[in-house]
């Protein structure tokens, strides 16, 4: 993760992205929400 105070970084890779790991599937989205909807019907 890198933040956006120059310099300032947890990740050893100097060119990662930090938004690339909040990049969601949509295919497990649908399955985390049927989940919840099921859940919740119980």
């Amino acid at each position: 993760m890198r933040y956006r105070n120059q310099g300032l970084s947890m990740s050893a890779d100097i060119q990662a992205d930090e938004y690339s790991r909040y990049r969601v599937e949509g295919a497990a989205v649908a399955e985390m929400k049927g989940i919840i909807v099921r859940h919740q019907a119980k």
